[in-house]
C-alpha cells in the first residue's frame, strides 16, 4: 500500500491530502483513464500530467469519477496561517500522517515542493522524527508519480470546497471516501 501526498495553497490557507492507493500500477491506470478521455476530445494531447489548477471542469469530473470508482481513501488537513514550505511543510505533513492508518503502508511519496533535493531530504527526516514509528518516505516528481497526480485531483477539489472558492469543486463525487478532515 502506498500513500501519496499533495498540497494546494491559497494565501495562508493550505490544504494537504494523503491518499492511499494499493500500488503504483493502480494509480497509473487511473490517470490513464483521464488521459484517454482528454485524447478523445482533443487531437493535440501534449499533457504530461494532471494538474488541477490547469484542468477544465469536465476533465476534473472525469478523473474524480475515476477516483471514486477505485475507492481511494483519503485524509484532508486544512492548515491555517501557513507561512512557507521551509517553515511549515514538515509540520503539516506530520500532522496529516498522524491521522492516517499507516500499518499497511509500505511507502509514503511526497510531492516535490522544494527546488533542492537537500531541502526535501531535510523535510523527510523531520517528518520521520515526528511519526511514532519509522516509515519509508521519498519525494517524487508529479509528472513521474501518477499517485501524486491522483492526490492533486483530490486536493484541488478539497481546496475549492474548504476554502469556499466560487468555482465548482466536485468534491461531492469523492466525499464518501474522505476518512477525515482536520483543521490545524
Amino acid at each position: 500500500m502506498l500513500v501519496y501526498i499533495d498540497e494546494s495553497g491559497y494565501r495562508q490557507n493550505w490544504i494537504f491530502v494523503a491518499v492511499k492507493i494499493l500500488d503504483e500500477k493502480n494509480a497509473r491506470l487511473c490517470v490513464k483513464k483521464w488521459r484517454q478521455y482528454v485524447s478523445s476530445v482533443s487531437s493535440k494531447l501534449n499533457i504530461n500530467e494532471y494538474r488541477d489548477s490547469k484542468t477544465p471542469d469536465r476533465q476534473r469530473r472525469i478523473i474524480l469519477n475515476e477516483i471514486a470508482s477505485r475507492s481511494y481513501m483519503f485524509w484532508v488537513l486544512h492548515f491555517f496561517n501557513y507561512k512557507s514550505h521551509k517553515q511549515d511543510y514538515s509540520k503539516a505533513i506530520t500532522q496529516l500522517l498522524m491521522e492516517v492508518d499507516l500499518s499497511d503502508v509500505n511507502l509514503i511519496v511526497l510531492d516535490k515542493v522544494e527546488r533542492s533535493w537537500k531541502h526535501m531530504e531535510k523535510h523527510i527526516e523531520t517528518i520521520r522524527r515526528g511519526l511514532s514509528y519509522p516509515q519509508s518516505i521519498k519525494w517524487g516528481d508529479s509528472e513521474q508519480e501518477k499517485g501524486i497526480q491522483v492526490a492533486d485531483a483530490i486536493c484541488g477539489a478539497a481546496a475549492k470546497k474548504y476554502n469556499n472558492f466560487s468555482s465548482a469543486s466536485y468534491f461531492e463525487i469523492i466525499e464518501h471516501l474522505c476518512q477525515g478532515y482536520k483543521k490545524y
